[in-house]
């Protein structure tokens, strides 16, 4: 009778947790947009409004920059986030109003970027006025626009204009916000290229792991037309260090906290244009000095999923194959070519979660997903496809703690082994 009790107390507390499952996230997933996204025409276009705030724990709204005269922190471009001189709300004030969908997202924006350089977070990180100056902006800013913290994306500390101090100085950067965000509740991340010589050079992973929530760990871009050459962009193995589960394993093994580490995950691609036509099997590796413009992106070298997907639906002439090597896929038409993800690449990529018991996924970025199920029905398909593995498997996890209690066991070992 007392084993039969015991198995049915398990079936109930196994039913009972999957009938509220899909009311409790256990995996976070982070989603970053692009401010840029809501200049783009057609079905390109995407604001804040479009947001999934159903998948994503936490919505972060990339850029602001800072202002190289105060060090506080400002808009990249006022009408676009405050709608000065427009006639809409502005793209800050719809951030408040994702709460109304669903009150338990979390909303940050996201200082730096590719574009805003090294420069001025080096210089502000040095000097301790310059950092008080900035870190109440961010109060400021924080409370103004009711937002639930700050993301850090400083591309590349002791880079491009940077200085050597750099490394250790935004370590004490982010041990003085977080000493005052903490007592708010606020949230605070940090945005990190997942490159071994821009670790090494420019991020105490270990300690940053320590003061931050969590790190957006940016495994992408391993190859792109920079190269001159065909290329994965973002391949989960290959035969170098260049790939996304060296790069989770190398930065773990830097010293940071893996329940912290946020698995990057792209919704975008790399374009090319080479020589000839490309034959089936044959796309690797080919001369490439030119690109072509993506049509809603309206950028060179760069596709986004919603892009890719409908030029392959609607366009003749698109031929698709799986790179077997980095496990992602590959598309060419006569002489262009394309390595991005697609829904299936991405789970294979977000299986690291619990292989290395990390604490979610990043999502770069909503607004290149097909968010208008133009491809295959769905909003958001890659998006969808990620968080419904993660709920499953999530859900599988705890079953089998509840009843079976077994532990996981390390995970963290040499890469190859």
């Amino acid at each position: 009778m007392g084993v039969f009790l015991k198995l049915l107390f398990c079936f109930l507390v196994i039913a009972l947790y999957n009938a509220d499952f899909i009311h409790t996230k256990k995996t976070t997933v982070l989603c970053y947009m692009a401010a840029w996204s809501s200049t783009r025409v057609h079905q390109g276009r995407f604001t804040v409004a479009d947001s999934d705030t159903d998948h994503c724990t936490h919505i972060v709204y990339a850029f602001m920059a800072i202002n190289e005269t105060t060090s506080k922190i400002q808009s990249v471009d006022r009408l676009i986030d405050l709608e000065e001189g427009g006639k809409g709300r502005g793209q800050l004030k719809e951030l408040k109003a994702l709460k109304t969908k669903n009150q338990n997202i979390k909303v940050l924006v996201s200082v730096g970027g590719y574009s805003e350089g090294s420069v001025k977070f080096s210089e502000m990180a040095s000097s301790s006025s310059k950092k008080t100056t900035f870190i109440n902006s961010l109060v400021k800013f924080i409370r103004d626009w009711e937002l639930d913290g700050i993301d850090l994306c400083w591309q590349f500390p002791g880079q491009r204009g940077g200085s050597a101090a750099d490394r250790k100085n935004f370590i004490s950067l982010l041990g003085d916000i977080k000493r005052v965000f903490q007592p708010l509740g606020w949230l605070l991340t940090v945005h990190i290229i997942a490159k071994r010589h821009v670790i090494d050079l420019g991020y105490d992973v270990k300690s940053i792991s320590q003061i931050a929530d969590y790190i957006n760990l940016a495994a992408v871009e391993y190859h792109g037309p920079w190269d001159r050459s065909t290329g994965i962009m973002a391949p989960l193995k290959s035969i170098n260090e260049n790939n996304v589960e060296y790069m989770v394993n190398y930065t773990i093994q830097r010293g940071a906290i893996p329940s912290k580490i946020l698995l990057g995950l792209p919704t975008y691609g790399h374009a090319y244009v080479v020589q000839d036509d490309i034959q089936p099997g044959n796309y690797l590796g080919l001369f490439s000095d030119q690109t072509f413009l993506s049509q809603y992106t309206n950028e060179y070298g760069i596709i986004a999923y919603n892009e890719i997907c409908y030029d392959i639906k609607t366009v003749d002439g698109w031929n698709q194959e799986l790179d077997r090597d980095s496990v992602t896929p590959v598309a060419y038409n006569g002489n262009r070519f394309v390595s991005y993800d697609d829904k299936q690449s991405l789970i294979e990529k977000a299986k690291l979660v619990n292989k290395y018991n990390l604490g979610g996924v990043m999502l770069w970025s909503l607004d290149m997903d097909d968010f208008l199920g133009l491809c295959h029905n769905v909003r958001y398909p890659l998006l969808t496809a990620v968080t419904e593995y993660l709920d499953r498997e999530d859900g599988s996890s705890s079953n089998e703690n509840h009843c079976n209690k077994r532990k996981k066991k390390p995970v963290v070992e040499e890469y190859g082994k």
